[in-house]
């Protein structure tokens, strides 16, 4: 009969079956999901210069000195991104400000970046008008000044002691705006005195006046309160969870490579 042969021959397939199965798990290649925020000039998703923003460039090298990952990327603004990290989801950040807040559910890499501190930005005719021309501020005392309205960036970090000002000042002067392109409509508002003053960085504020063809129109002035430290360390991030303290053990191995501090 055919039959005890055919049944030996089933058992073995299923067993190859169950084997090849276990060989592939056992073998799979570990991915990172890098999350994109868009905020340019850290990412440029479109345009003459896309792909060739800050982030873009910095997460090209992780993949190069990561070959043992597979990588692949996800655009997201903030609130997504704290959201995903919450969550627990094998996802990772390169350009994270730290902030206790965060600690407590995103494992950090050692710095990766070193970048100017924030600054305010309004329009040249409103430093004139309500800074009375000066270069730098204080931003706490601004904030405390009547009728000035601040736009702010929903979820974004600013670094202490800005952060913390703005958590514990009043909200009926604050604007938060979220969305894609956050900062250039903060901007737009300030151009359209919807809002008297914002904060960026200098190096996007700048960045982003150019591509509205508004170049002549903000100043950017220097918040006093950062004046003992002008430079703000920035950092990978992924879900401290066990996956992501794995990750981010062999980020830094690669970082201690290839950063240039």
């Amino acid at each position: 009969s055919l039959l005890y042969p055919v049944k030996i021959l089933v058992a073995v397939l299923f067993n190859v079956v169950l084997l090849f199965g276990f060989l592939k798990e056992a073998y799979a290649r570990d991915t990172i999901i890098w999350a994109k925020d868009i905020l340019p000039p850290s990412v440029i998703l479109e345009g003459p210069d896309k792909d060739r923003g800050i982030l873009d460039g910095m997460y090209r090298e992780y993949e190069k000195a990561l070959p043992e990952f597979d990588h692949e990327q996800v655009v997201a603004n903030m609130a997504r991104i704290l959201f995903m990290m919450k969550e627990g989801q094998n996802k990772c950040y390169g350009g994270f400000i730290k902030t206790p807040e965060r600690e407590k559910f995103i494992q950090f890499t050692i710095p990766n970046a070193l970048i100017m501190a924030n600054a305010i930005v309004t329009t040249k005719e409103k430093q004139l008008s309500l800074f009375h021309g000066r270069d730098t501020v204080s931003f706490d005392e601004t904030l405390n000044t009547n009728n000035l309205k601040l736009g702010i960036t929903k979820d974004r970090a600013y670094g202490s002691p800005i952060d913390e000002i703005v958590n514990s000042h009043k909200k009926d002067n604050v604007f938060y705006r979220s969305g894609k392109t956050s900062l250039q409509g903060l901007l737009k508002m300030l151009a359209k005195n919807r809002i008297d003053f914002s904060i960026g960085f200098p190096y996007e504020i700048s960045y982003i006046a150019r591509q509205m063809d508004e170049k002549d129109t903000f100043s950017v002035i220097a918040i006093e309160e950062f004046k003992s430290r002008q430079w703000i360390k920035i950092y990978a991030g992924c879900p401290r969870t066990p996956w992501g303290k794995r990750t981010v053990k062999r980020l830094n191995q690669a970082l201690i490579e290839i950063r240039p501090m």
